[in-house]
């Protein structure tokens, strides 16, 4: 978060975080949510070392941990309206969403349409061109 919030200050424009503090306070709490409860399983060193430990079963071990992850976003945000995560402007809360619900889908199999309110903004998400540009596969140094 520390970089984010530098980003933010330093480019307010467009903003990534908004105006109103108890919006503000909401966007940064899922981010939190993401950072510090699903990010986490999802690295690579923690999957090895699972992996290591559970006779190849990392995955398996994860999966439950970020769907339970998923289902708190979903709480979080299910009353929540707009094309993204809260509301029609992009904020830090879909930039930290995406990476984790494409990975939650890709690597884990998870089936995003159990997330409604996650699925939809996701959805949104991927018509963004910046979103697009910025996937895993668009990367120079992708591989497959």
């Amino acid at each position: 978060m520390p970089i984010c919030e530098y980003l933010e200050e330093t480019y307010p424009e467009p903003g990534l975080l908004p105006k109103d503090p108890i919006r503000k306070a909401r966007v940064r709490a899922f981010c939190e949510m993401v950072n510090s409860g699903m990010q986490p399983l999802q690295n690579l060193k923690v999957l090895q070392r699972i992996e290591s430990e559970y006779h190849g079963k990392g995955a398996e071990w994860a999966k439950p941990w970020i769907a339970d992850g998923l289902r708190a976003l979903e709480a979080f945000i299910s009353k929540e309206t707009g094309k993204y995560t809260f509301g029609d402007q992009v904020t830090l809360a879909d930039v930290f969403l995406i990476p984790q619900a494409l990975s939650a889908q890709a690597r884990f199999g998870i089936d995003l349409n159990d997330y409604p309110r996650i699925a939809e903004v996701v959805k949104n998400l991927n018509e963004l061109p910046e979103f697009e540009a910025a996937k895993p596969q668009n990367q120079p140094d992708f591989e497959a």
